[in-house]
């Protein structure tokens, strides 16, 4: 494999980590929307699946990029600082917390994927609790 050689410039080598990152947002929401439109344009019922695998996408995955695209409004500078796995959680929250998380992203509070699940669990007991004092 011919390897390009890294500059040894330390502001060289940052501005290509910031270009390289600025990419991710706009990828996961690029790769989200392309699979959302096969999904509901081009496959019949029931072959989306084996289509996507054969793109080499997880079946579990593809549905991460699908509910980010269907959950939350495109923002790359926001996305750039998630991964796919926070985004989805972030978009599977109730709307106020939803826009509190994504608030808290653009503020530069980065949530980790296991703050979003233990927030995500807390507002699911919360739920579950309130459901049996209503009955």
């Amino acid at each position: 494999m011919n390897e390009l050689a890294l500059s040894n410039n330390l502001q060289q080598i940052e501005l290509e980590i910031r270009f390289h990152k600025s990419k991710i947002g706009e990828s996961i929401w690029e790769i989200g929307r392309r699979l959302k439109h096969v999904k509901e344009q081009d496959l019949a019922h029931g072959q989306f699946l084996d289509w996507v695998e054969s793109v080499g996408i997880a079946k579990n995955e593809a549905q991460k990029y699908i509910k980010v695209v269907s959950k939350l409004e495109p923002n790359y500078e926001t996305f750039n600082n998630l991964g796919l796995s926070a985004l989805y959680l972030i978009a599977t929250l109730p709307e106020e917390e939803k826009q509190a998380q994504l608030e808290r992203v653009e503020q530069g509070d980065t949530p980790t994927v296991r703050e979003l699940q233990d927030l995500r669990r807390k507002l699911k007991e919360s739920e579950e609790r309130n459901k049996r004092l209503a009955e």
